[in-house]
């Protein structure tokens, strides 16, 4: 029993650390390659050779987060970021933060934000937007509204 206890062990162990290699690496990329409007999953996992499925997974076991809600998240950031340089155009920010399409981007920012990238800018010019951190959460107040983004150790995790 010992040595049967012993072997799935090791084979776990095996797992595990091939898991952590694949996320590692699937991060790595992500990060530098998130801001490009080409960028997509099934390039990712075409570049690491696996099956867009088993990234997937093998992502969301080490990580606890969803491979496509991460990529979402980052590019979300970069646009909150870029919408506070004035200098860019929404078009520039949309192509900045990996959307190739400024109308598609301007929907999907509306759905994450509830604010238009329009109303996100004129909200940092109001003032109306301060972000503050407590307690490992970012605490956003838009006029009253309090939403909240508990960080998680690779990437932001809405509550």
């Amino acid at each position: 029993i010992t040595r049967y206890y012993d072997l799935l062990t090791g084979v776990t162990q095996q797992k595990n650390a091939h898991t952590d290699a694949i996320a590692a690496y699937a991060l790595r990329y992500i990060e530098e390659h998130f801001a490009d409007p080409e960028f997509n999953l099934s390039a990712l996992s075409y570049a690491m050779h696996v099956s867009l499925s088993h990234l997937s997974t093998v992502f969301k076991q080490a990580t606890g987060v969803n491979l496509s809600a991460y990529v979402t998240e980052l590019r979300m950031e970069q646009a909150k970021k870029l919408l506070s340089d004035m200098h860019f155009q929404i078009s520039e920010v949309s192509t900045r933060s990996g959307y190739s399409d400024a109308k598609y981007f301007a929907k999907l920012f509306k759905k994450k934000t509830g604010s238009t990238p329009s109303e996100y800018r004129n909200l940092i010019i109001q003032g109306g937007i301060h972000g503050f951190l407590k307690n490992g959460v970012v605490e956003i107040k838009i006029y009253g509204r309090i939403g909240k983004k508990q960080h998680g150790q690779h990437g932001c995790r809405g509550d």
